[in-house]
């Protein structure tokens, strides 16, 4: 069994979507973000940075294993699936897992935050950050232009390291360039992809809304 520390974000779903698509056998232990339970102190002996998700594999020596992109490839040799073996498919599978790392998420993580947790910036910042959400979701779209999925013609751990996010950001962006969205064509037949594959919608789902309820309860 392997325990799975989450909450509703992009980030832990790139762990539920996984486990799911591997069928693994696993326990949604919720992280209340809300309540700045990734601070406690229990929660950041498993993750040193307080963030979510984090997974315990009851099944083996690891301890733990946290940072989204660490899960995916622990969980990927450990099952031997959705990793390319072949050498030209695997590095495009961890370049296109780094691009998720290094600009896509931190760059819709700042785009949200001026958005909303601080509206009254300026225009300029907000710009900003929209413009170069909006390239990153182009260069997306440029790659699935000539291939179904990131690292070629196999969904791997690249789609479900970029698809949380991308549409989280697709969905940002609508609100505010939507013509924009609507012209990156590759980029929506691939997030429609994605989301009708039936992992990927029990993975969303996780944790459950009555789960968080219970969490969040004042106790």
């Amino acid at each position: 069994m392997i325990d799975l520390y989450a909450w509703k974000t992009p980030e832990s779903f790139k762990a539920s979507i996984m486990l799911e698509e591997l069928d693994m056998n696993y326990c949604v232990n919720p992280v209340d973000i809300t309540q700045g339970e990734q601070n406690i102190s229990d929660f950041r002996a498993l993750s040193p940075n307080g963030e979510i998700p984090v997974i315990v594999d009851n099944t083996s020596d690891v301890d733990r294993v946290f940072e989204p992109g660490a899960i995916l490839l622990y969980l990927a040799e450990k099952a031997g699936k959705l990793l390319p073996p072949d050498p030209i498919p695997r590095a495009e599978t961890f370049a296109w897992m780094f691009f998720e790392a290094n600009h896509l998420r931190p760059m819709t993580d700042q785009m949200h935050h001026f958005d909303h947790e601080e509206s009254d910036a300026p225009e300029s910042v907000k710009s900003r950050f929209r413009d170069e959400v909006l390239r990153l979701l182009e260069v997306l779209n440029g790659r699935l232009g000539f291939h179904p999925y990131l690292a070629g013609m196999e969904y791997s751990i690249a789609d479900i390291a970029n698809y949380p996010r991308a549409r989280f950001a697709v969905t940002e962006m609508e609100r505010h360039d939507p013509d924009a969205i609507a012209a990156l064509e590759p980029l929506k037949s691939w997030l429609n992809r994605i989301e009708q594959r039936p992992a990927v919608q029990r993975g969303v789902a996780v944790p459950t809304e009555e789960t968080m309820a219970e969490v969040s309860e004042p106790q």
